[in-house]
């Protein structure tokens, strides 16, 4: 096989991690969607980060919990060096409310993936929610108040799980 037929078979793999990793947390499959992580990979979000594959295991329980919806990843733009990827895509994700869905966040991944086994994983994946306009500090999810409950049911996952980060 020619090494750049070679180069987008590993695009497509990346590509159905990112598939199963959305579908995994939309289906509640908490142990599949740590499943798409490296043991020690991480998750961060807004200033937390979670680490290792039990604590994200609890995340995603917690995000079980609260919020039925659909995470949807767009312009995946990766770049592979023999076991090592680095990228970046855009995802939005729905919710599903009373009041009918809602958008529960905006913005871009940014990843370092691992091959292991064969196998893509996370082993770093950091998520840069979108931003308003009028105050850059403050993300776009948190300006509706049923969004913004949902937004604070994770945050206190990530604070009981994870570690904060310094910069954000």
């Amino acid at each position: 096989m020619r090494p750049v037929d070679e180069q987008w078979i590993e695009i497509l793999r990346i590509q159905a991690l990112c598939a199963r990793y959305c579908l995994t947390i939309d289906t509640q499959d908490g142990e599949g969607w740590a499943g798409c992580f490296t043991e020690d990979g991480a998750f961060e979000f807004d200033g937390w980060v979670i680490r290792g594959r039990p604590a994200l295991r609890e995340y995603a329980d917690a995000h079980a919990r609260v919020v039925r919806g659909r995470h949807l990843t767009t312009d995946l733009l990766y770049e592979v060096d023999g076991d090592v990827a680095t990228g970046r895509s855009a995802s939005v994700v729905t919710l599903a409310t009373a009041a009918g869905y809602k958008i529960l966040g905006s913005g871009e991944y940014q990843d370092r993936l691992i091959k292991q086994d064969g196998q893509w994983r996370i082993a770093y994946r950091r998520l840069r929610n979108d931003r308003l306009v009028s105050d850059p500090s403050v993300a776009v999810n948190v300006a509706d108040a049923d969004v913004a409950a949902v937004v604070g049911h994770l945050l206190a996952a990530a604070r009981r799980l994870g570690t904060q980060m310094s910069d954000t």
